[in-house]
This record gives structure tokens, sequence and C-alpha cells, in this order.
């Protein structure tokens, strides 16, 4: 197998590639080449047909607390609306 080494990679890249090979439970290198092959393969022309997995969904639940704190107003009762 080859080596490739990418240089000059942003920091903001870095971190974004961090956080979703943790998001994925994956580690980053493999991620990174699931990411290529699917875009030299869907480039190129392949037939092969592109698979999403919920198997990742199915492990439970994710805490967010940005989703809680935006969905928190969903939970108030607006009593004159109801009158």
């Amino acid at each position: 197998m080859t080596q490739i080494t990418i240089r000059h990679v942003d920091d903001d890249l870095a971190e974004r590639i961090r956080r979703l090979a943790k998001q994925k439970g994956e580690p980053m290198n493999s991620l990174i080449l699931r990411m290529l092959k699917l875009h030299f393969s869907e480039s190129m022309g392949s037939a092969t047909p592109v698979r999403n997995s919920l198997s990742q969904k199915r492990e439970g639940w994710i805490e967010d607390p940005a989703v809680d704190e935006a969905l928190e107003a969903f939970g108030v009762v607006d009593d004159d609306a109801w009158k």
C-alpha cells in the first residue's frame, strides 16, 4: 500500500475532520480514505451505488446541548393562547 502525506492542512479543516471522525466513531485515516474513495468513484463514473448506513443511529442517543437549548422554547405553554 502507498502512503500519502498531505501538507498545509489548515487548523479549521483539521478540526472539522477530527470532530467528524469522532462523531462517526472511526479513525481519521479511515474517514479520509472513505471520503476519497467516494469522491473518486463518483467522479470517475463508478457503477457502485453509494449506500448510507443507519448503523450509527441505532447505537443510541447523542446528547447535544445546542439542540436542547433550541428546543427549550417548545416546552413553554402560552396560557393566553389556550383561553
